[in-house]
């Protein structure tokens, strides 16, 4: 069984019972693990990768609007499901192809790789407690 998280970003609550109820439908267990605030702070070391992009300063100001509320995911292949359930703007397909307009923007973040999912995790460990 492999666990992963979910962050849904500020100003997106009203969307958490669509996101459970996919991933329910993907036969995975979710649980709200807690709620933060990002701090300028957070949001640079959460997304130190992308701090040199010139949209980097507007993802800011969205992370820092509110209240963050992250999910523990648990299943099979929880990290590849949980991906496909995100979706792309691009394609119009998942929870970001559905309700996003930019990137700066987004719904939600999930880790796409066991390595992501470690560092993501011992973050959160801290600002939840």
């Amino acid at each position: 069984m492999e666990q992963t998280i979910v962050v849904i970003k500020p100003q997106n609550e009203h969307l958490i019972d669509e996101i459970l109820e996919r991933i329910s439908k993907e036969e995975l267990r979710a649980k709200i693990w807690g709620k933060f605030r990002f701090t300028e702070e957070r949001v640079a070391e959460f997304y130190s990768d992308k701090t040199e992009y010139e949209w980097f300063g507007e993802m800011v100001a969205y992370l820092i609007s509110g209240i963050s509320i992250v999910l523990m995911i648990r299943g099979d292949k929880a990290i590849d499901k949980v991906m496909l359930i995100k979706g792309e703007i691009r394609s119009g397909i998942g929870i970001i192809g559905t309700y996003v307009v930019d990137y700066t923007r987004n719904v939600l973040h999930c880790p796409s790789s066991i390595t992501e999912l470690n560092e993501n995790s011992q973050l959160l460990k801290k600002w939840l407690e």
